[in-house]
């Protein structure tokens, strides 16, 4: 997950802005959030931000649209088709073996 950074500050503590007028942030800060092992998320808890539906909402997008379709599978990773597709009983053993292997390496 990225967190903006703040707007950097003049001498006065007025916000800086660069030759186009626009606000000049810090740089991002990436903070991991690991719902598989938290030992590996930076201490970082999204859901202490939460303070509304609007909070919520936003929190939702950003994990949707920062997800990988199909993640952990060789047949499925990436591949829109699989959206509206159920697998074959052979597919669906290649994807449980590979998401068998995916969380294994996760451990």
């Amino acid at each position: 997950m990225l967190q903006r950074g703040t707007p950097k500050l003049d001498k006065d503590g007025k916000p800086v802005r660069n030759a186009k007028g626009k606000i000049v942030y810090e740089p991002y800060q990436i903070k991991v959030f690991n719902t598989i092992n938290f030992k590996k998320s930076m201490h970082y808890n999204p859901f202490a931000y939460l303070h509304s539906e609007k909070d919520i909402l936003k929190l939702v997008t950003v994990l949707i649209a920062n997800t990988v379709k199909g993640k952990g599978s060789s047949i499925m990773e990436n591949k829109a088709n699989w959206h509206h597709k159920v697998p074959t009983p052979e597919e669906y053993e290649t994807i449980m073996k590979d998401l068998k292997t995916a969380e294994e390496a996760l451990s």
